[in-house]
């Protein structure tokens, strides 16, 4: 299955690619994530990554990542459901990568198959 990477990095080079920590897009999430959000403009920004391709995110993008997850830890709270908690996990793991980008003044990419 297809899946995307988040990672930090210096620049858009591979060889600028930070690979000390990186958090998993499951595309099963993302797929429940684009139904569930189809009519929300704002969750475009993780709905319409490309699973095949490298997406890089600056400052201004980073900061609205970090909105969206705190927007998906609020509302997929559901205790017994399986993918609301790998939602969360997702969130939880990308808000942490986004501060620490933010802190360090990095950019993150994503990295598709």
């Amino acid at each position: 299955m297809p899946s995307l990477d988040f990672i930090l990095a210096k620049g858009k080079k591979k060889r600028d690619w930070l690979d000390r920590q990186h958090v998993s897009f499951d595309e099963k999430i993302h797929v429940y994530i684009a139904n569930q959000e189809r009519n929300n403009a704002s969750m475009r920004l993780l709905t319409y990554l490309d699973q095949y391709a490298d997406t890089l995110f600056r400052e201004k993008e980073i900061k609205e990542l970090l909105n969206l997850c705190d927007y998906m830890l609020t509302k997929y709270i559901a205790e017994y459901d399986r993918t609301e908690k790998e939602i969360r996990k997702f969130a939880n793991e990308l808000k942490v990568l986004c501060i620490e980008a933010l802190e360090q003044n990095l950019l993150i990419i994503s990295l598709g198959d």
